[in-house]
């Protein structure tokens, strides 16, 4: 909980200076929140023992060139698990990658956006039907996605978005067994972004 909150303060001091200077027309830096639904997919879920799942995260956002950015953040989702009594499975981890935005927003009102990164993940599942869970180790993997960019107020923007996600996982199995898995979700999520 301290580190969400840590994380939380950070985010807010950077969404003030990120705010003021895009604002100023100095540094090309947005902040971003974000949250939302997420369905398994693949082989993680092939017993359908998987639910659907919510969370949350944040990104930081630099334009890089008109039409293109980098993006960089953290986030978590987590999934209920079917026999498992109270327990849940959760992915967590860093992500960092580039968005392309289609200029229609002086036509339409609403700009496009497609984005492509890498994620560096750790996902925690529940050991039978206890409350016990074991940790993977971190793995990298991609998402895609695609959004749309509706302007609400001058430097605030609704973002919402489609993305896919997937990455390995090795779970210990106990009695030095590994388990590996392929953790693939489809998320929905909307943001507010606060800056360019």
């Amino acid at each position: 909980m301290r580190a969400f909150l840590r994380t939380a303060v950070v985010v807010l001091a950077l969404a003030g200076s990120a705010t003021a200077a895009s604002a100023q027309g100095i540094i090309p830096i947005a902040v971003e929140g974000r949250g939302g639904l997420a369905l398994p997919q693949g082989g993680w879920d092939a017993a359908g023992s998987i639910d659907t799942g919510y969370g949350y995260g944040f990104n930081i956002r630099m334009q890089v060139l008109p039409l293109i950015s980098v993006y960089g953040g953290w986030d978590k989702y987590t999934f209920g698990v079917s026999g498992s009594g109270n327990a849940d499975a959760s992915d967590a981890g860093m992500h960092l990658g580039g968005q392309v935005s289609l200029p229609l927003a002086a036509f339409t009102g609403v700009s496009p956006f497609a984005f492509a990164g890498l994620v560096f993940n750790r996902t925690e599942m529940p050991v039978g039907s206890n409350t016990m869970a074991t940790e993977s180790d971190r793995e990298v993997g991609y998402e895609v996605g695609a959004g749309l960019a509706f302007p609400f107020l001058p430097a605030v923007t609704l973002t919402p978005q489609l993305r896919y996600r997937s990455h390995g996982a090795e779970f210990s199995a106990g009695g030095g067994e590994r388990i590996d898995t392929t953790v693939s979700y489809l998320a929905f999520d909307i943001g507010v972004r606060l800056g360019i």
